[in-house]
């Protein structure tokens, strides 16, 4: 379904050696966007084709059920209608699955070729691919963490509300208020940190080491543990430049949906114009490339930094270059 374009790693000069030293936070996010555009071309060229697909399905699917809506608004019998838009949708989600797995396996890939473990990007994906249960596995798994966090401080946030509206009124109440949703609003940002820096730690191991997964994991809680504080601060700050790239990319829509609900008032439009949703679509490719690019490589940058400071990889590769040079001297 997706062509494999690439077969070399970028233009045809060798990769840019990475730094054999230990870097700052800022650091390791600059030589993340220092990679992507050294390598753009290869990143789009891998990510092109499932972003693509991965667009268009998510919107397939949320217009097959809007068309839906209008006409159960219009009849109450529409149990055929309804019947025809679930299986399109049903459709589009599955399209949007496979996608969503291409785009997270070749960006993996990318990982590997950008950190110069193999020699192309052919050479990892076909790496990857012949641990690919792994690397489902683990992605998905990253995505659990997170969503547990955000589950257990939405269920709490509706029972302090509750519990609000019975408590008695006035200021003590407002204070109260303030208070209670300032400490869970930091807790949720502390505990979603945390856990999205486990999930894709664990992903950046899995796809760097051929270790098996209960290996990798033992590995992540270990770095993670030792580093929690660094790595919370890490992902809060990729999390900032990330969003401030996306916005400046989505700033189009952002216009235009302020006149379109300008329009809507005006006009009494009820229905989104077509063309804005032809333009979301089209805007959310190179959304979706950005963001899987960075982010994947950020967090496969930083475990390389993580292995430098705890594991001394630098000191060892060095002592394995000298040790080379001096055979081939005695030769």
């Amino acid at each position: 379904m997706f062509p494999d374009l690439v077969t070399e790693p970028g233009p045809k000069s060798p990769l840019a050696p990475l730094p054999e030293r230990v870097l700052s936070l800022g650091d390791i996010v600059s030589l993340t966007f220092r990679r992507f555009r050294l390598y753009y071309k290869l990143y789009f060229k891998a990510l092109f084709w499932p972003a693509v697909f991965c667009s268009l399905a998510s919107h397939g699917a949320y217009l097959s059920f809007q068309h839906w809506v209008s006409i159960a608004a219009n009849s109450l019998l529409a149990a055929g209608p309804f019947l025809l838009h679930m299986a399109v949708s049903l459709l589009y989600m599955v399209v949007w699955f496979f996608s969503a797995w291409q785009l997270c396996l070749r960006s993996c890939a990318l990982v590997r070729t950008v950190l110069c473990l193999d020699p192309s990007y052919k050479d990892s994906l076909s790496i990857l691919k012949k641990r690919s249960g792994t690397v489902f596995f683990a992605c998905n798994l990253a995505l659990l963490p997170p969503a547990l966090c955000l589950i257990f401080w939405f269920v709490l946030i509706v029972a302090v509300a509750a519990a609000l509206n019975v408590a008695s009124g006035g200021s003590t109440k407002v204070a109260i208020g303030a208070v209670v949703f300032a400490v869970i609003g930091f807790g949720l940002t502390v505990s979603v940190m945390i856990s999205g820096l486990f999930g894709s730690l664990l992903l950046a191991i899995v796809t760097l080491e051929q270790i098996s997964f209960i290996e990798s994991f033992k590995r992540t809680w270990l770095l993670v543990s030792l580093r929690m504080m660094r790595g919370g601060s890490f992902t809060s700050l990729l999390a900032i430049a990330i969003a401030l790239v996306c916005v400046v990319i989505e700033s189009p829509m952002i216009i235009l949906q302020v006149v379109e609900q300008g329009s809507h008032a005006s006009f009494k439009l009820s229905q989104t114009p077509y063309l804005i949703d032809f333009l979301e679509t089209i805007l959310e490719v190179p959304f979706n490339i950005f963001t899987f690019s960075i982010s994947f490589t950020a967090y496969g940058l930083f475990y390389r930094d993580l292995k430098l400071r705890l594991e001394g990889v630098d000191l060892l590769s060095r002592l394995a270059r000298l040790s080379k040079h001096e055979q081939n001297q005695m030769l």
